[in-house]
């Protein structure tokens, strides 16, 4: 980001979190953390192998949030989340609203999650090894919330949500949007206008529009006042799960050989 000179700076970003690079952790048996690194093999593929960590920070973020607590288990730690945040607050940014994939760190450290969120996706979808098609998949893991709302504290922001994005389209009236005009005939609603109201519906409801899928975080300047997307109503929590489930899009459980099985719609 960049000084906004005499207007005021609001960042908005969709999706841009889970896409920053990570480094993928794992607990060795000996209960040391140790970093995956990439390497050849004898016909010149790219393997994982384990080595140890390449920043200082990682052990002690680690702890903080309780990842790769047991053996074997592998997580994602994003440096580069803090440089975003830093950044944002030399800028001088008011605010700055992000939309993204994300859990709180207990769960990024449970047993359900044990074998870490990096993904990989190629035309949409999840493929079985994380290093075939090499700049050609999508490569992302979820949002350590946690993580960022610490890095926008101590940048003197303060942090509303996560909220998942239903309830924060639903508190910013997008059921209006949504919903058809009493007195218009349905037969002869413009394409572009039906057009949007199924674009408005699909965001909130369960599927690859969004739904529970995707979480809302704000990072704002002390003294801003409520904001409307992080205030009631909240809808009726249907999957029982928190705000940061993403439901039926969970990452796929590791194969023996390191890759993921899949595949899962994005």
């Amino acid at each position: 980001p960049e000084a906004a000179g005499d207007g005021l700076l609001v960042a908005v970003a969709n999706e841009l979190l889970d896409a920053l690079p990570v480094h993928a952790i794992v607990r060795t048996d000996g209960g040391g953390l140790g970093e995956l690194y990439v390497a050849c093999d004898e016909a010149g593929g790219f393997v994982e192998t384990i080595g140890p960590p390449t920043d200082p920070r990682l052990e002690p973020l680690a702890r903080r949030y309780g990842l790769c607590p047991r053996p074997g288990d592998r997580a994602e730690v994003c440096l580069a989340l803090e440089e975003q945040v830093a950044a944002l607050a030399r800028a001088g940014a008011a605010a700055a609203l992000f939309v993204d994939y994300g859990r709180r760190a207990a769960r990024l450290g449970s047993p359900e999650l044990a074998a870490g969120t990096l993904v990989a996706y190629h035309r949409h979808r999840v493929v079985d090894d994380l290093l075939a098609r090499p700049g050609e998949q999508d490569l992302t893991a979820h949002v350590n919330w946690d993580h960022l709302a610490d890095a926008a504290r101590e940048a003197g922001f303060e942090v509303r949500g996560p909220v998942p994005q239903d309830r924060f389209l639903i508190a910013l009236g997008i059921l209006d949007e949504a919903a058809l005009d009493p007195g218009r005939d349905p037969a002869r609603e413009p394409p572009a206008d039906l057009a949007s109201r199924l674009a408005a519906r699909a965001l909130i409801l369960p599927g690859p529009g969004g739904g529970r899928r995707f979480q809302a975080v704000a990072l704002v300047r002390p003294g801003l006042g409520p904001l409307r997307g992080f205030e009631p109503p909240e809808p009726p929590d249907a999957e029982g799960g928190d705000v940061t489930d993403r439901g039926q899009d969970r990452p796929p459980a590791r194969t023996p050989r390191g890759g993921r099985g899949g595949p899962v719609p994005r």
